[in-house]
């Protein structure tokens, strides 16, 4: 009988896996819409910054700089990394398409947002690139 327990148990949590049980979310943090994460390329994505990133966080992506009433913000990885929920690739991907911090609120309204003006691929290459910022 006991042997049926575990053969039991085992299938239930078989079952709940090959379901897709979603897992817990981090408290603080706002659910994301699935984004499929790609690779990205770090050269790529260093073009990317210069063209469209690098006027208002500057070389290395230091920020610091004054755009409008605000100081633009130190988006290198080793920054981003370590905030209060820290971003992760999927949360920065949304920062940039929809202009939303990791807790789920608005990015001043100075910060473009990149939805239809970056391609999956661009966004990608651009995060790998902030990866290699320390």
């Amino acid at each position: 009988m006991h042997h049926l327990r575990w053969a039991a148990a085992i299938f239930v949590c078989a079952a709940l896996a090959a379901c897709g049980t979603p897992a817990r979310q981090a408290p603080g943090t706002v659910p994301l819409a699935p984004v499929p994460p790609g690779p990205g390329s770090a050269s790529n994505g260093e073009s990317v910054y210069q063209a469209d990133c690098m006027s208002c966080h500057g070389a290395g992506a230091k920020g610091g700089l004054p755009v409008g009433a605000v100081t633009s913000a130190d988006i290198r990885w080793s920054t981003l990394s370590s905030m209060n929920p820290p971003y992760t690739d999927d949360l920065l991907r949304r920062a940039i398409l929809q202009g939303l911090d990791q807790t789920g609120k608005p990015l001043d309204g100075t910060m473009p947002r990149w939805q239809g003006r970056l391609t999956t691929s661009q966004v990608d290459d651009l995060i790998a690139y902030l990866h290699t910022l320390p």
